[in-house]
């Protein structure tokens, strides 16, 4: 081992300006790809044999990095194209909240549809009905429509009634009835349940109505337009991996598709406006 060690070290002239910091830089034309880290000391007479260990002077690659090479999914993405089910399936959603929501307006025929989707905030677990909580409750809580918790039925041509299927359930009951949009006045009665007289369709009552009809349009087509920007970025993950005509294809059939919803959307709206006009 200490001959050859010699041997390799004879060819090379050890000297200061050699163990100069310049000697190991990579642009040296001697050490480009690598350089001869020495451990002892070169210089001392009595040093054991030097043993020399050859390192890579380039580098190593950094840990924590992100592999250039796509995911399996992104992959299956651009191989199967955009999942067009999964968004029409989410536009469709929207679609049925549109209808649930247009429903619940008033229409010619006097009908348990008109109230049994109003959202009726249930009191939180011990808390009592009606009781006013002292720390501010968080919007949207826990919200269920009025069909899951009381039967509706016809009292006469203009009332229907509401029968809890839970007593304590009356004041949640009429707190939503008086905050939902149609102009609903319940009224407890006792041995009866709650009363709710509709409205007559006066000229302002109408146009109330067709705000409120408006108003789930516009909110049903922004929930149409997320609904394509999720499907946008979809395309922008695969542009890489696939052609221009192919990204342009996908692109326009999520366009195809919010077009069609968006007219759903509008057809529906103006055909309740025009029924909220026919009402005498």
């Amino acid at each position: 081992m200490h001959r050859s060690t010699s041997s390799l070290l004879s060819r090379f002239v050890v000297s200061p300006a050699f163990l100069s910091r310049s000697a190991f830089r990579p642009s040296n034309r001697y050490f480009t790809a690598s350089a001869i880290q020495f451990h002892g000391n070169m210089l001392r007479t009595n040093s054991l044999s030097p043993r020399l260990e050859i390192f890579d002077c380039r580098g190593k690659k950094k840990k924590g990095g992100k592999s250039s090479e796509p995911s399996s999914a992104l992959q299956d993405m651009a191989a199967e194209g955009v999942d067009m089910k999964y968004l029409e399936e989410k536009m469709n959603k929207t679609l049925e909240y549109l209808n649930n929501m247009l429903s619940g307006l008033r229409t010619e025929r006097l009908s348990p549809s008109l109230i049994e989707n109003v959202m009726i905030e249930l009191p939180a677990k011990g808390e009592k009905a009606g009781e006013e909580k002292k720390k501010k409750k968080k919007k949207g809580g826990n919200l269920v429509p009025l069909r899951n918790i009381a039967d509706i039925s016809i009292f006469d041509h203009r009332t229907l009634v509401v029968h809890p299927h839970d007593e304590a359930l009356q004041k949640s009951i009429i707190k939503g009835l008086n905050t939902a949009e149609g102009g609903f006045n319940p009224q407890p009665h006792e041995g009866q349940g709650i009363k709710v007289p509709i409205p007559k369709m006066t000229l302002e009552f109408r146009e109330q109505l067709e705000k409120t009809i408006n108003k789930y349009c516009e909110e049903c087509k922004e929930s149409l337009r997320r609904v394509r920007r999720e499907g946008m970025d979809q395309v922008k993950k695969i542009k890489t991996m696939v052609s221009k005509d192919e990204a342009f294809r996908q692109e326009k059939k999520i366009q195809e598709l919010l077009d069609r919803m968006t007219k759903a959307v509008n057809d529906r709206t103006a055909q309740k406006i025009v029924e909220i006009k026919d009402i005498q």
